[in-house]
């Protein structure tokens, strides 16, 4: 058998044909059956034997071949899966001109100019050896990049990804700076990860269409939660950092946060529910919940409201963080 149809594990309807051989049947089966995807296995070596089908190719997945010859002609395709192996040599993105979505389970041997794509709307790297965002000054219609074991110090060129919505940075160990952050003004989705240089996080308190916020900054400090008042739709937060003063009733009057947890600092004294709940439900909203944690090095609480009526689906905050809640699908 040199081909084969299979339905992708918590997809259903995404078809992936897979090629083990190249002969008339696999053929046959790229001319005449439907799919979502190819995946071509290693006997095929390179692209080349799809280039006579490039307007069938719209997605590459997981290709086990070794050689990128060929990538070129398959102008039709709008995805590429990549596993912890490219072929090679280096193929140049920015040749196929469709291409939206770029996934890779290894971008460490990714050359970063070859992803300023002007099409790309959906990138989810793991590796990827950059300093700031600089090298996507031609994504203009980025929508959302996950950035995993991501070496980031700092986001220089985020003014440039006025189309981003969600920017998640999962093991950022390096970055320092995010001061300009806040050039992204139309993020709704921000997650930054194991952030352990990172001290000031000011400028995200400017991001006003924010709906989810995780940040784990352990050596960060923020004075308090005023600025949660000029984020109307934030409806989820994780605040792994110091937090010196907290205002209650701030959380009370945002109009759709319904589930918060938050870091305090050494020595604060959580208050109980006698004295909690009446605060939190003095502008209309219900507590569902308040769990605490007083005994972690920085004492923390986990708030959690009844959802706005128009969430028919909410879920809680664990549940919107590290994976991408964009569709990387391309229809």
């Amino acid at each position: 058998m040199s081909a084969e149809m299979c339905e992708l594990n918590g997809q259903p309807g995404r078809v992936i044909l897979r090629l083990f051989d190249w002969d008339d049947a696999s053929r046959q089966a790229v001319a005449q059956w439907k799919y979502d995807g190819v995946e071509p296995k290693s006997a095929l070596g390179s692209f080349e034997p799809l280039a006579d089908f490039a307007d069938r190719v719209h997605w590459l997945y997981y290709p086990d071949v070794d050689s990128s010859a060929g990538l070129e002609r398959l102008t039709a395709v709008r995805r590429i899966t990549f596993g912890d192996e490219l072929p090679q040599p280096k193929f140049d993105l920015r040749q196929l001109p469709a291409l939206e979505v770029v996934q890779c389970e290894d971008a460490s041997g990714l050359d970063k100019r070859h992803l300023n794509h002007p099409r790309l709307r959906y990138l989810d790297l793991e590796g990827l050896k950059v300093s700031d965002l600089t090298f996507l000054s031609e994504a203009q219609d980025l929508e959302a990049m996950r950035l995993r074991r991501c070496v980031l110090t700092g986001l220089k060129g985020s003014k440039a990804l006025n189309g981003l919505r969600e920017l998640r940075l999962l093991g950022a160990k390096k970055l320092e700076d995010v001061s300009e952050i806040g050039q992204a003004r139309n993020l709704e989705i921000l997650e930054i990860d194991e952030a352990k240089k990172l001290r000031d996080i000011s400028a995200v308190h400017s991001l006003e269409k924010l709906r989810y916020l995780f940040i784990e900054a352990e050596q960060a400090t923020q004075t308090d939660l005023a600025w949660i008042a000029n984020m109307p739709l934030l409806e989820c937060a994780g605040l792994w950092l110091e937090t010196r003063q907290i205002d209650f009733a701030i959380l009370a009057k945002s109009p759709r946060l319904y589930d918060i947890l938050l870091e305090t600092h050494a020595g604060f004294d959580l208050p109980d529910d006698a004295a909690l709940v009446p605060v939190l439900q003095s502008h209309g909203k219900r507590v569902l919940k308040v769990t605490r944690f007083p005994k972690a090095l920085r004492p923390s609480i986990r708030i959690e409201f009844s959802p706005p009526c128009d969430l028919a689906d909410a879920k809680p905050l664990q549940a919107y963080q590290t994976k991408l809640l964009a569709n990387p699908n391309v229809d």
